[in-house]
């Protein structure tokens, strides 16, 4: 997982290696790579591909008919997809800078919630 990736060299201090696109130290290194100041964005990005794994393992396993963990999932896909587009904004407008792993994990999350949300509502 991306996400897995940018925490990892986060906590051990290490040069994320960019490709296709320059910028990645601009974004990783700026204000907007920790939520509240101190809480790496990719922790959080970690923490919510775990979640939206673990429950949508856990509905497959109930055969999808749980709809108190269908509703859960769905609210995590849209917070998922506020936060990529929030932080989609700030590479893009405030930074002018891209990171390659930061659009991986925005594309992985708008598949989450397209998915989620196809599955929710297609009958």
């Amino acid at each position: 997982m991306d996400t897995s990736y940018l925490l990892a060299e986060k906590i051990l201090g290490g040069t994320v290696k960019c490709i296709a696109v320059k910028g990645c130290d601009t974004v990783l290194q700026s204000s907007y790579s920790t939520l509240f100041g101190f809480v790496p964005a990719s922790l959080a990005g970690f923490i919510f591909y775990i979640a939206v794994f673990i429950l949508a393992f856990y509905l497959w396993s109930k055969g999808g008919k749980v709809q108190r963990g269908e509703n859960i999932l769905l609210v995590l896909a849209v917070l998922g997809l506020l936060f990529s587009g929030w932080f989609f904004y700030v590479q893009a407008v405030i930074l002018q800078a891209f990171c390659t792993y930061c659009l991986i994990s925005a594309f992985n999350t708008v598949l989450i919630f397209g998915s989620i949300f196809w599955l929710r509502f297609k009958s």
